[in-house]
């Protein structure tokens, strides 16, 4: 749900559901730490928030870099595992099956670059995706593969 109503936020139970501001440039938040972070004029905060479920580990970040794709687990002790430097970033050695969905969403977006975000439902234990990032950061995902994120993107602008 996307809303900056407090009735809204307000239906959800203590530790069900996280934050994270519409606009980008901030992390996600528990929806306690939003609702008492924020001041709410006639009931409205002035930015609207993506709410959603609380989701688990594992937290999957998968690479489509042209032909080539590059999946890791992220495992941090934060609901938002840029919030400290302390994430272990483990590449995994089988692809996940979204792979091809990713594939196939990214094509009909005319994307040859990006990077895809999952989390886990508690409940289901299946993958749930999250977003696509059309210029995601890789940095450290790249030193963790000494360098092949960037020799695929480079291979991949070379054609």
């Amino acid at each position: 749900m996307i809303t900056n109503e407090g009735e809204e936020l307000g239906k959800y139970s203590a530790g069900s559901a996280i934050a994270k501001p519409v606009a980008g440039g901030d992390f996600c938040y528990s929806l306690e730490q939003l609702y008492s972070s924020i001041q709410f004029r006639n009931g409205c905060a002035a930015m609207p928030a993506i709410i959603q479920n609380r989701l688990v580990a594992p937290e999957i970040r998968i690479y489509i870099v042209g032909n080539y794709a590059f999946a890791f687990e992220i495992r941090s002790q934060h609901l938002d595992y840029r919030v400290q430097p302390d994430a272990e970033v483990i590449p995994l050695a089988t692809l996940p099956d979204e792979v091809e969905l990713l594939r196939k969403l990214m094509a009909s977006l005319r994307m040859d670059f990006g990077a895809a975000d999952f989390k886990t439902d508690p409940k289901t234990k299946q993958l749930v995706f999250l977003e696509l990032n059309s210029s995601p950061m890789f940095v450290r995902f790249d030193q963790v593969l000494k360098g092949s994120l960037c020799e695929a993107m480079i291979q991949t602008l070379l054609g």
